[in-house]
């Protein structure tokens, strides 16, 4: 049906003819406008995210233009309404092949993506879809903090941490593997992601068995005494001050387990005795039982007892209930300027 074409006059204004759709007050209208299909720019509203992704898509895309577009998308994955829109518009699917990109600088944003990505249960399900756990794994020698943090960021679920288990890639030796590659320091942020992700697998006894295999308990004794020496530097975690009350909390915990040994009780006792000490006195209940704990497991020596006894007389006895008595040796000392000699002549 042909448009109505209607005759409008006023006192004000000449006359125009006016249509239905106002095609003469728009005259560009019926012009297509050139569009860059490889612009990296936000669109608006619920645009944004498949905009981006069309980008990523092209076949004939220059790197540049790739980190330019990851870095973009990195920097809109900041709510959980963006992340479902990225995951809706197939980003998952788009960013895993770049993974086995020789550009470092790609495979460091895309696991970075797919880190944000997977804090959702529909992102950690289409990475798994796209096969973008092993991925992931098979690129931590070319991105070893972001592919460590992004696995890191899928174990802290437990539908993740199953997964990861059940990766045909071995995750926790790849996780060992980049934990001895890594230089030990308070700094090191890949050593850190590594360990929370290793202690995240660790929660079921499936995770446990992956450890042991994969030589995770002499590998931790390794990297330790690299950075400190264990007992010393477990000392040195317990101080309010210094560190957070987690990191004091798992810090007295380790002391604690530590001292169960018969051969480190006195080595315990002299490295971190001072400082469980202190910790005595915390707020915390968790951190002063640990504390506790420890210092009981210490007192098992003889000589870590008496020093005990010596430095806290009135508290000694509350933290010595049930322990056996101290052999005769120990028990009773008589210092040399004591004695005296005497002789047959003399009796």
């Amino acid at each position: 049906m042909a448009a109505a074409h209607v005759l409008i006059s006023g006192h004000h204004a000449s006359s125009h003819q006016a249509s239905e759709f106002l095609q003469d007050r728009l005259p560009n209208s019926q012009t297509s406008f050139a569009l860059k299909a490889d612009e990296v720019a936000v669109a608006y509203g619920q645009r944004a995210m498949p905009k981006l992704v069309e980008v990523l898509s092209l076949p004939d895309k220059s790197d540049a233009c790739s980190i330019e577009c990851l870095q973009l998308l990195l920097s809109l994955l900041g709510n959980q309404e963006r992340k479902a829109q990225a995951i809706s518009a197939k980003l998952v699917q788009c960013v895993a092949p770049f993974l086995g990109f020789e550009n470092c600088d790609i495979c460091n944003l895309s696991c970075q993506v797919l880190a944000s990505l997977a804090q959702l249960f529909q992102g950690r399900l289409a990475i798994l879809q796209a096969s973008g756990l092993e991925a992931v794994i098979a690129a931590l020698g070319k991105a070893p903090e972001s592919g460590i943090i992004c696995l890191q960021a899928f174990s802290v679920s437990i539908d993740g941490s199953a997964a990861l288990l059940d990766c045909s890639e071995n995750a926790s030796e790849a996780l060992v593997h980049s934990l001895q590659q890594s230089v030990p320091g308070p700094h090191c942020s890949a050593a850190v992601a590594a360990l929370q992700c290793l202690a995240n697998l660790t929660r079921t006894r499936q995770g446990v068995s992956a450890a042991l295999q994969a030589q995770l308990p002499s590998c931790l004794v390794t990297f330790v005494n690299q950075a400190a020496g264990a007992i010393p530097m477990l000392a040195t975690l317990c101080d309010l001050d210094q560190w957070s009350l987690d990191v004091v909390r798992y810090a007295s915990a380790a002391l604690a387990s530590i001292a169960v040994g018969p051969d480190v009780k006195l080595e315990t006792y002299e490295a971190a005795g001072s400082a469980l000490m202190v910790l005595l006195k915390c707020k915390d209940s968790a951190a002063a039982g640990n504390a506790k704990l420890a210092i009981c497991n210490t007192a098992d020596h003889p000589k870590a007892r008496i020093e005990l006894q010596k430095v806290m007389k009135e508290e000694a006895a509350e933290y010595l209930k049930g322990l056996p008595d101290l052999p005769p040796d120990y028990r009773y000392h008589v210092p040399k300027a004591a004695m005296m000699y005497i002789s047959p002549k003399n009796v």
